[in-house]
């Protein structure tokens, strides 16, 4: 089971991102660490064991002229960590200048992607695993730009066909309220594709990672629960 920590970077810091309201996000409390410092934050997952480490820039999420390219490159050479990096990408051609920073694989989202055709380019043109993440509002598909048949079942195997190697379902709604994962998405997706499934957003304990690896995800997104204290270090080695 992959337990994969989330920093969720904005105006150079570590923020607690809650069901998807950008705009009322504020630096995270945790309980590993006084900080807020992206870097601080990273070395102590990296300290309490995990090889991953799932990146959202917000800031190039909201915004095409700025980013967090350099403190991501900057955690790539300080740390041991395989970065998954959502930056907002729409295309390939805006993977290109993070490549050169060290991150392991790159998201390319339905939130932002403009045609699912890039996520082929992206594997060919920079030699990069890509992941596909689908963003969800309850069940609602969240797509700025894609067109078509945008249902469940066709974005899922859209992102199998062109070659994407693992998928995250990412539920906006749920993030950072410990309302539990949502394995009704999880099932459908394991009964369309035959890609590996990491789930995000709702994760609050141990109970939650054991189920949905029972359920069939290789792994799950997880930020407030290990910040809270709801998951503990001991518990994470466990696993």
């Amino acid at each position: 089971m992959r337990i994969i920590p989330v920093i969720d970077l904005l105006d150079e810091t570590v923020i607690h991102a809650k069901s998807g309201e950008r705009e009322k996000y504020e630096p995270v409390d945790s309980v590993l660490t006084d900080s807020a410092n992206p870097l601080d934050i990273a070395s102590k997952f990296e300290k309490l064991g995990f090889d991953e480490l799932y990146i959202a820039d917000l800031d190039a999420i909201l915004n095409e002229n700025k980013n967090n390219r350099e403190i991501i490159r900057k955690i790539s050479s300080d740390t041991s960590l395989d970065i998954i990096l959502d930056a907002g990408f729409g295309n390939s051609k805006q993977v290109g200048p993070y490549v050169e920073s060290g991150v392991e694989k790159v998201v390319l989202a339905t939130e932002t992607l403009v045609e699912f055709e890039e996520v082929k380019k992206t594997i060919e043109e920079h030699s990069m695993p890509v992941v596909g993440s689908i963003d969800m509002k309850g069940e609602k598909i969240l797509a700025n730009s894609l067109q078509g048949d945008l249902s469940f079942s066709r974005v899922l195997q859209d992102f199998e066909n062109n070659g994407a190697s693992e998928l995250i379902l990412l539920s906006l709604k749920k993030v950072g309220t410990s309302s539990g994962p949502d394995e009704k998405s999880l099932k459908k997706a394991l009964r369309t594709v035959n890609l590996p499934i990491i789930l995000g957003g709702g994760v609050r304990s141990v109970e939650d990672l054991k189920k949905i690896k029972k359920n069939g995800a290789v792994g799950g997104l997880v930020a407030t629960a290990l910040h809270n204290g709801s998951i503990k270090p001991n518990q994470v080695k466990k696993l």
